[in-house]
């Protein structure tokens, strides 16, 4: 996927956080994929590390002095696997390798990647002298969440694209079992080429079968009709992760 550092760096710049490590949260990558929690599930922000767009135009206080905790399970009572002691922001500075896991989600806008959720904890990857660990939030520690389904949503008026590690097969309905066929995929605009983009498209619902999560997805064609709107194509149902538990559907963080 286009990774915070690429962009944000035009925009806000780039997270300082300091991570310490006081524990072993679980293995490393191996852990993240064979565990199930490879699949990002959304979006949550954290005021303390991100700086958070006030509704009423005012700037969140930058800087806090109260440490991030991360939990090696979804209780207080469980053992600290990591603090993240404070952040800044450093506008044209290098981003650190010690990190939490992020995304852009619009302009100058950050989240951590989530992918578990349990009665309010939120559990992320961080990053610690490149191993990957795990690590759970709680409730009080962070603010908005947006899922998945929700980030993508034609709703929302993003710039949704089908991503490269989509099958290129829509389904009659959702579910593996479904009928399937490859609909012709329009020519992708320049400006919008990035080897993640296979085909810009929009989700206009979202269905969970079988505890898989569903897409129903429209092909947006590189045409105008005479009101300046692109027209639509195929449409069908797309798994929203791949076999590896990578996405399918993303969008640019920045429009194009």
């Amino acid at each position: 996927m286009v990774s915070l550092w690429n962009s944000l760096r035009a925009g806000m710049g780039s997270l300082c956080i300091a991570l310490v490590l006081l524990g072993s949260g679980c293995a490393g990558a191996k852990d993240k994929c064979s565990s199930g929690f490879n699949r990002m599930v959304g979006l949550v922000e954290i005021p303390r590390i991100y700086d958070i767009p006030d509704p009423k135009g005012a700037d969140v206080p930058p800087h806090t002095t109260k440490p991030l905790r991360l939990y090696q399970q979804p209780s207080r009572f469980s053992k600290v696997v990591g603090v993240i002691p404070e952040r800044c922001i450093e506008p044209d500075s290098p981003v650190p390798p010690d990190s939490i896991d992020s995304e852009a989600y619009g302009y100058d806008q950050a989240a951590a990647v989530v992918y578990a959720r349990s009665g309010g904890w939120l559990r992320s990857w961080y990053y610690v002298k490149g191993e990957n660990l795990a690590g759970w939030l709680p409730p009080g520690d962070t603010a908005r969440f947006h899922s998945y389904e929700e980030l993508v949503h034609c709703k929302n008026n993003r710039r949704t694209y089908l991503t490269a590690d989509w099958d290129g097969q829509f389904r009659d309905a959702p579910g593996f079992d479904q009928k399937a066929h490859r609909p012709a995929l329009p020519e992708i605009p320049e400006e919008e080429r990035h080897p993640d983009v296979r085909c810009m498209a929009e989700v206009t619902a979202s269905r969970i079968v079988k505890g898989q999560l569903w897409f129903r997805t429209r092909l947006i064609l590189p045409e105008y009709d005479s009101m300046g709107t692109p027209m639509r194509g195929a449409c069908g149902w797309v798994p929203a992760y791949d076999t590896q538990g990578e996405r399918t559907m993303w969008f640019f963080a920045k429009g194009c």
